[in-house]
């Protein structure tokens, strides 16, 4: 078993409730990279409460959890604290309370073990091999805050709505060519600070990022140079997005809800591409990318579809997938069967996702009346 280290990526404060938060890391790949048996190693998280309420949790009270960092997923994994217990623990999950600030640190560990490579094994017999996670409590604490911290504020009760409600957006983050890369990260720092400012008694409770978190083409389709179309080159677009310093501040100080567009995949993609065996291959490349760097810390509202929605304060929203879903030029010379999201339904068993959207709304109305309904 390795030293405790540092997260290679994250935390990410993911979705967050009244009594939750998906807490999202990544394990160090690069030290992964060096060992001389990589594929014999298993990752894992650690992680600790350190502060509730901004009170500090004495160190030998701090609950500490190990949860799963799994090697088909890029080694990246969360744990959602409040609903979710340590490896092969029984009992009761640890409980957050309504409308409370919380700061976590999460460290990770490269565990050697004699299981089967190919086998999928259970989270309770990995435990059995693990000491009990509290002995890492005294390594979390001394480990460099900017690496490892994240901080959070539950949302008030549920059923209960806010007076208002601040939150930030953002889309399209161009990552730059050569000196300009540094330049990309800058508006990062603004809105970190941002979070800690109250305006109108209300400071920002979530950030929303509305697609193109990363440019797997860094150009266009018609121009090939700088197109990912490889796993690890998809990997390395992420790494470099959610890397940078300022946007690794950001993702670790407030709840972040993504959703992809098309420089996630490929300029101005729609699924007619599909057809062609090479973007089909390009297709599951970056949507398999996709999953484990910016959906896996979602909600999981619809299952495994990409859209969901979600309540803040009292105030909901639905996230669309105007991407994946998109259908153009099908019939040649009509806009008959252009969709943009997904074809109409032909079995109301199988809604199709405007289906969903205005069924989402209908039920919102209902429940809330002449509210704000955010729609993203």
């Amino acid at each position: 078993m390795s030293s405790l280290r540092a997260p290679g990526l994250g935390p990410i404060v993911g979705h967050t409730t009244d009594r939750s938060c998906r807490l999202w890391v990544q394990a160090p790949l690069g030290e992964l990279a060096k060992a001389e048996s990589e594929e014999d190693r298993r990752s894992l998280g650690v992680l600790v409460v350190m502060a509730r309420a901004g009170l500090e949790i004495p160190p030998a009270q701090r609950p500490v959890f190990y949860f799963r960092l799994r090697r088909e997923f890029d080694r990246t994994g969360t744990f959602v604290l409040g609903e979710e217990r340590s490896l092969g623990e029984r009992g009761e999950p640890y409980l957050l309370e309504p409308d409370t600030e919380y700061r976590v640190r999460i460290g990770t560990l490269a565990l050697d073990d004699n299981f089967d490579n190919d086998a999928r094994v259970a989270s309770d017999a990995l435990a059995d091999v693990l000491p009990t996670p509290q002995v890492w409590a005294a390594a979390l604490d001394r480990m460099p805050a900017d690496e490892c911290e994240a901080s959070f504020r539950t949302n008030p009760p549920a059923g209960a709505c806010a007076e208002g409600l601040a939150f930030l957006v953002g889309s399209c983050r161009y990552p730059g060519l050569l000196w300009k890369r540094k330049e990309s990260d800058q508006i990062f720092g603004p809105m970190t600070e941002e979070l800690q400012i109250e305006r109108g008694g209300q400071r920002p409770r979530l950030t929303l990022m509305v697609g193109d978190q990363i440019y797997a083409d860094t150009f266009n389709v018609m121009i090939p140079v700088g197109l990912a179309d490889t796993h690890a080159e998809f990997n390395d677009r992420y790494q470099r997005a959610f890397g940078s310093l300022n946007m690794r501040r950001l993702l670790r100080s407030a709840p972040n809800y993504m959703i992809l567009d098309d420089h996630e995949i490929e300029d101005n993609w729609c699924q007619s591409r599909i057809r062609s065996p090479n973007k089909k291959l390009l297709f599951n490349l970056a949507i398999g990318a996709y999953l484990s760097y910016q959906w896996s810390h979602g909600p999981r509202t619809y299952g495994l579809r990409l859209y969901y929605d979600f309540e803040t304060a009292g105030y909901p929203f639905f996230v669309l997938d105007t991407r994946t879903q998109r259908y153009i030029d099908d019939v040649p010379d009509s806009l008959a069967d252009n969709h943009l999201l997904g074809r109409p339904s032909l079995d109301p068993e199988e809604p199709s996702q405007l289906d969903i959207l205005c069924d989402w709304l209908v039920a919102q109305q209902h429940r809330r009346g002449n509210a704000p309904k955010f729609i993203v």
